[in-house]
């Protein structure tokens, strides 16, 4: 009897032989015992799993992930090969007219260099070619001098020039009515000139009064 068993368990197998009686195949998880399988799982009164290689690629193996770039961070995942990561490193951008130079985006940027002298004579910006023959600045700031029109902000003159790289003060529209050494207000010439007309008939006025007044 046991030898029957046996032959019949050779043949068609346990499970076979199980399911062959009516016994109902059970669902779920189970293990092949195949380490070379992965989501195993119970089929037809089987355990069989999904074959997955069991030597992977190793993606890093040999490959060098600096892709030259400072403003990035790399770095390698087995699985997936090369990562890059944006940086906020401080940085050189290579351009001698910029400032505060930092990554950003992937790029290095810089914040433009202010060359204004704060003179309304001149053209003011960043030539970082600024070598002449043997003669090199150092700030890369340049200077042209203009000639032509000008405002020197004194409200009293107009007609300002630019001479030689200075905004010399054109007419002075207030000299014909400056009255006194009391300073300009805007355009001035408001103060009493005690040497004028009305300065000397206000002085006789004030004599009269003085001289009517001793007489009493």
């Amino acid at each position: 009897m046991l030898g029957a068993l046996f032959w019949i368990c050779q043949q068609f197998g346990f499970q076979s032989l199980i399911l062959r009686n009516g016994a109902t195949p059970r669902p779920g998880a189970c293990d092949d015992g195949n380490p070379c399988t992965e989501n195993d799982h119970c089929q037809n009164g089987t355990c069989q799993g999904t074959p997955f290689d069991c030597n992977p690629v190793d993606h890093c193996e040999g490959v060098t992930c600096d892709d030259g770039n400072v403003c990035t961070d790399d770095t390698c995942d087995p699985a997936t090969g090369c990562i890059t990561t944006d940086n906020h490193d401080a940085c050189d951008d290579g351009d001698p007219c910029t400032l505060q130079d930092q990554c950003s985006g992937g790029s290095c940027q810089g914040s433009p260099m202010d060359c204004d002298d704060g003179n309304p004579c001149t053209t003011d910006y960043c030539d970082p070619n600024t070598c002449a023959g043997d003669t090199c600045t150092s700030t890369y700031c340049m200077h042209v001098v203009l000639e032509g029109p000008c405002d020197d902000g004194d409200l009293c003159t107009q007609g300002d020039m630019c001479v030689n790289g200075i905004c010399e003060p054109g007419e002075d529209m207030c000299a014909p009515r400056e009255m006194g050494p009391s300073p300009k207000t805007g355009c001035g010439c408001g103060a009493t000139d005690v040497n004028g007309p009305m300065g000397c008939m206000l002085a006789l006025l004030m004599l009269a009064l003085l001289t009517r007044r001793n007489d009493f």
